[in-house]
């Protein structure tokens, strides 16, 4: 049986002893950060899962046979309608501790096809990051620490969006919490602000808005008066992000973070269709496994047509495995169907071999043009 916790929070803390520094948990625990708790008993729990919201959920402590036995039908039936709700489409899990769990998921949670993945963290070396040149500011740029002020600025409508999928409410990121901003002229190309966070640790989210913004060292000009704040206030901050995000990992190290370490984590999409084409898309990307990804992909057709984005993640996935002619029909369709904009560097990376082909550069060429 499940149980969601609505008070004693501080109950679970034994179950992560081991990640006793961990900004999500903690930030979550202060009341600081948006997150829902979900134990086998509200008095003595012996193991949790933790939904931090638009982030990732944890899988702590003891696997309980009751607790086990009725989660796939609590994701299903409970999360992801609230999910849905909240515009949060992935279940990405990690596991505390991981050889105790990863059973639990790749037999218990089957229905869902759980996908691994890597995650990537590092440690943050004060002493490096202090001996890093300084970094100068171009004349038209500004770098500002975000205010109560900035956040009621429709200029600040995506700083205060980020700061929203995390935060309880904007008052409680300016009291605990901290951030900068990068302007160029009157526009906000990019910031770097508190995700998660306590009084001592700080998880890190850095986002730049625009493609066209990409590559001009703005995120780490965010990232470097984040982490000069973090300094000052004795506050450790925190970098993880996925395998995949490259441009994310270096600039970690470029800021100052080190002892890069990979560990293991598990994603799938709520809704069905969604789910069979990632899964698709992941086949593709980890094994290059051609008839996995048919099979997942006719599955998917059975439910009904594919969207845009359904097309481009395969053309990438597609591209990633070499199958150039593949990719390319669809990346034609998706554009047919009105795709016109990449959300995700990753995706201009998954396309590296399909760029390498005559009729895809040019097909590329067009579609980049077209954006702006």
């Amino acid at each position: 049986m499940i149980h969601q916790l609505t008070e004693g929070w501080e109950r679970i803390r034994p179950l992560f002893y081991e990640h006793s520094r961990q900004p999500v948990l903690n930030g979550i625990l202060a009341g600081n950060n948006k997150g829902r708790i979900f134990v086998d008993s509200p008095d003595r729990p012996a193991c949790a899962l933790v939904w931090a919201e638009q982030e990732i959920f944890y899988l702590m402590g003891e696997p309980k046979e009751t607790f086990v036995f009725a989660l796939p039908a609590w994701i299903r039936e409970v999360i992801a309608p609230e999910a849905e709700r909240i515009a949060d489409p992935f279940f990405q899990v990690e596991l505390m501790p991981e050889v105790k769990w990863r059973p639990i998921v790749e037999r218990g949670l089957q229905e869902f096809i759980p996908k691994p993945y890597d995650r990537v963290t590092f440690t943050f070396d004060p002493k490096r990051y202090r001996k890093l040149p300084p970094v100068s500011v171009p004349a038209d740029v500004r770098v500002e620490r975000i205010t109560r002020e900035m956040l009621a600025e429709d200029s600040f409508a995506e700083v205060r969006d980020h700061i929203a999928d995390f935060w309880i409410s904007p008052e409680i990121f300016i009291e605990n919490g901290f951030g900068y901003a990068v302007l160029v002229g009157d526009e906000v190309v990019c910031s770097c602000l508190t995700a998660f966070g306590n009084e001592t640790d700080v998880e890190i989210g850095i986002n730049t808005y625009s493609r066209t913004h990409r590559g001009k060292g703005y995120a780490q000009l965010a990232a470097r008066s984040f982490l000069d704040e973090c300094l000052h206030q004795n506050r450790t901050p925190h970098w993880k992000t996925e395998d995949f995000r490259l441009p994310s990992i270096k600039l970690a190290e470029k800021v100052g973070f080190t002892n890069r370490r990979l560990y293991k984590a598990y994603m799938f999409l709520y809704n069905e269709l969604d789910n069979l084409v990632f899964t698709a898309y992941h086949r593709l990307r980890y094994f290059k496994d051609l008839a996995e990804a048919k099979r997942f992909l006719d599955r998917a057709c059975a439910y009904g047509d594919l969207k845009n984005w359904h097309h481009f993640l395969l053309a990438c996935g597609y591209s990633l495995a070499g199958e150039t002619e593949s990719s390319l029909k669809h990346m034609e369709r998706a554009l047919e169907l009105g795709w016109d904009h990449v959300s995700d560097l990753r995706y201009d990376m998954d396309l590296i071999h399909l760029r390498k082909t005559e009729r895809g550069r040019a097909l590329l060429e067009e579609f980049e043009k077209g954006l702006g």
